[in-house]
C-alpha cells in the first residue's frame, strides 16, 4: 500500500515553513496547542476547563479562555486537516 504522498515532491508534502506562530494554527502558539492537547489527552470535562480559566491557572499568554474558545480552535483544526486531505 503506497502513502498518500508518495511520489509527490517533497516541497508538496511538507509545509512551507512560516512564522512560529502560523505553525501552531489555528492555536496562537506552542503553549496553546500543548494545552489544548492536554485538555483533549486526559478527557478533562468542559466544566473542569472552564474552571481552570475561570481561576485564572492559564499561562499569561494564553489565547484560549474557556472550554468554548477550546473547542472551537480544535474544530478549526479538524475542518483544516479535513480540507488538506
Amino acid at each position: 500500500m503506497k502513502h498518500s504522498t508518495a511520489e509527490r515532491p517533497l516541497q508538496d508534502v511538507v509545509q512551507n515553513e512560516g512564522s512560529e506562530d502560523e505553525m501552531w494554527l489555528p492555536f496562537r502558539n506552542k503553549t496553546d496547542f500543548e494545552l489544548a492537547q492536554w485538555f483533549i489527552e486526559a478527557k478533562v470535562p468542559k466544566e473542569n476547563i472552564d474552571r481552570y480559566f475561570k481561576k485564572d491557572l492559564g499561562p499569561g499568554d494564553c489565547n484560549i479562555q474557556s472550554a468554548y474558545r477550546l473547542l472551537k480552535a480544535i474544530d478549526q483544526l479538524e475542518s483544516s486537516i479535513v480540507m488538506k486531505s
